[in-house]
């Protein structure tokens, strides 16, 4: 292979790593970053025990961070 061809086909490489970084960036990156939580409540476990919470009380003394899982506290 010549040394111009694979030199083009290196940089042609390069563009396409760094284009998919960019999408995969973009297509990742939160949509609602910054926006005011909704008030809810519910039910949630804390060392092991289930218990009811409100997220206003909690954000009121501290920054949290909430986490999902889909079948959690359902009989499915």
């Amino acid at each position: 292979m010549k040394p111009a061809l694979w030199l083009g086909a290196a940089v042609f490489g390069l563009l396409v790593l760094l284009l998919a970084g960019y999408i995969a960036q973009r297509l990742s990156a939160p949509k609602n970053l910054g926006l005011r939580a909704p008030d809810i409540s519910g039910k949630a476990a804390w060392q092991g025990h289930v218990v009811d919470f409100d997220l206003h009380s909690l954000l009121r003394d501290r920054a949290i961070v909430l986490y999902f899982f889909p079948q959690a506290f359902t009989a499915g």
